[in-house]
């Protein structure tokens, strides 16, 4: 089970150094601090220091953007999302983009958050607020995307041929398809015979809405395309009914289990850790020490109530016994399988299913041996 228990992590890990090595840049080091303090351009907006790295701050290495040699910090704008900010970047993607943000959910960028984004959307997209319209009539002759269907592991393209002074393409908000769609304040000027660089990076299944909107002398037009995402790998678990796609399958754990009067306690096999859920939403890590030969509690219980033994009992002395966090034991232990899935891409959540059982968002941080869960449905 310590696959499970550092998976997030690793994949984090992984993830960053795959990254770095993909734009060609190396993160500073989190214990040398620059000797000025460069400020930032941020469409627009004041300037603002940008941060010092904190020593021994292991976020370089997996959070790089704002080391990244070319990256500049960006203001998130309201209807801002990742989707909008990097249409017209080829040689990243947004999930990447979002990893090295340390962002979970493109579509959900707080308003005021500062985020790194390469240099050259801003150069890009500084010419676009004083480039004076033309008096040509704006029209959309055309527009089609690649295809209307794919998996989120996919992504399509959008042609479009128009005439006017110049051409936007922008995501809409996804939550709510009848909400208003406006075009970001920084969005990218394109051609008007133009295919976009492939779209990606698509969270959640559902209908994905974007829009183009041509500009010419004082009026603007716009015309809507729709595509239809899949998740390729089936999710255990769903935000306020927003399925979230997982990069990978439920693997399976060997556990043995036991409730409690207020909770619940797992013991993973391969990892050799005691897990123990409270009934207030706090999971807690155990080392399993347990050696046969060990005593367990002797502790009498009240009629319809167990005694943990061995692991579980030395978790539960641990805890305050009866009195404590768990109090008694509802039923003996029993063995069997959990299914683990993380939650998304950069989320250190995980769910987790026994076989009929109702599936748990568990949330722990690495190197961490307190977390949360909560149950789903």
């Amino acid at each position: 089970m310590l696959k499970f228990s550092i998976r997030g992590w690793v994949v984090l890990l992984v993830l960053g150094g795959a990254l770095l090595a993909t734009v060609g840049v190396q993160a500073q080091s989190p214990t040398i601090e620059p000797t000025t303090t460069p400020t930032a351009m941020i469409l627009g907006a004041v300037n603002v220091p940008l941060p010092t790295p904190v020593p021994d701050d292991p976020r370089p290495a997996i959070c790089a953007a704002p080391y990244l040699s070319g990256f500049v910090p960006v203001l998130v704008r309201p209807g801002d999302t990742l989707a909008n900010l990097m249409i017209g970047v080829t040689n990243l993607s947004i999930t990447q983009i979002a990893a090295l943000n340390c962002i979970d959910d493109p579509d959900a960028l707080p308003v005021g958050a500062v985020i790194w984004l390469p240099g050259a959307v801003l150069s890009a997209a500084q010419p676009a607020a004083t480039a004076a319209p033309t008096a040509a009539a704006p029209a959309i002759q055309q527009l089609r995307v690649s295809q209307t269907r794919l998996n989120d592991n996919q992504s399509f393209t959008a042609t479009w041929t128009a005439a006017g002074a110049a051409a936007y393409f922008y995501a809409c908000p996804t939550a709510d398809p009848d909400a208003a769609c406006s075009r970001p304040l920084n969005a990218l000027p394109l051609p008007l015979t133009h295919t976009t660089a492939p779209i990606s990076g698509f969270f959640y299944a559902g209908e994905y809405r974007y829009r183009l909107e041509v500009v010419g002398g004082t009026s603007a037009v716009t015309r809507d395309v729709t595509v239809q995402v899949a998740c390729a790998q089936k999710s255990l678990g769903a935000y306020n009914g927003r399925v979230p796609c997982p990069l990978e399958s439920a693997q399976v754990a060997t556990i043995v289990w036991q409730p409690f009067e207020r909770g619940q306690m797992w013991w993973f096999a391969e990892a050799k850790q005691i897990w123990a859920l409270t009934e207030d939403g706090r999971v807690q890590v155990f080392e399993d020490t347990f050696v046969e030969g060990d005593s367990s509690p002797t502790a009498v219980p009240p009629e319809g109530r167990q005694t943990p033994v061995r692991g579980f009992g030395q978790v539960w002395q641990q805890l305050g016994e009866a009195q404590g966090a768990m109090g008694w034991a509802l039923a003996a232990e029993s063995g069997g399988e959990v299914r683990v899935q993380p939650a998304s891409r950069t989320s250190y959540t995980r769910f987790f299913q026994r076989t009929g059982d109702t599936v748990l968002a568990i949330t722990i941080a690495p190197e961490q041996r307190e977390g949360w869960w909560v149950a789903l449905h």
